[in-house]
């Protein structure tokens, strides 16, 4: 399986958690299905980056902008992503009311954004592909 995959089954699985009411579980799919969007283009230009085993979505987001640069700044939705990622995985937070519908509903068109900023802006080069399958280290 591939981050673009996992990133996909995440972005479903927020939409039918959303769909049946479990808007916190929503949310952390959705944090979760940005992040592995944003690290499948990462791992094709930086294979072997060590940090495509952490969750810090405002690294790739950062790293990939500086490469491909973006139509719309999607700085801070990815903020709200790497926050949420967090706090939604976890029910002792103070702040649980927060989880609703509309909530749940503003993440997952982050998911969105964030896959037409990877499919559409993020164009690999013939470079960057050869840097990652000509890799010893190849997955």
């Amino acid at each position: 399986m591939s981050y673009y995959n996992d990133a996909l089954e995440w972005q479903g699985t927020a939409i039918d958690m959303k769909a049946c009411g479990r808007y916190r579980a929503s949310v952390y799919m959705a944090c979760l299905s940005v992040e592995c969007f944003l690290k499948s283009k990462v791992e094709i230009i930086d294979p072997l980056n060590e940090r495509l085993r952490e969750h810090d979505s405002i690294y790739f987001y950062r790293l990939l902008k500086s490469k491909y640069p973006t139509k719309k700044d999607l700085m801070t939705e990815i903020r709200l992503c790497r926050k949420y990622h967090n706090d939604a995985r976890y029910s002792n937070t103070d702040n649980t009311e927060i989880y609703n519908e509309d909530f749940a509903s503003r993440f997952i068109q982050i998911i969105s954004d964030v896959k037409g900023y990877v499919d559409n802006d993020c164009a690999s080069t013939l470079e960057d592909l050869t840097k990652k399958y000509s890799n010893k280290n190849f997955k």
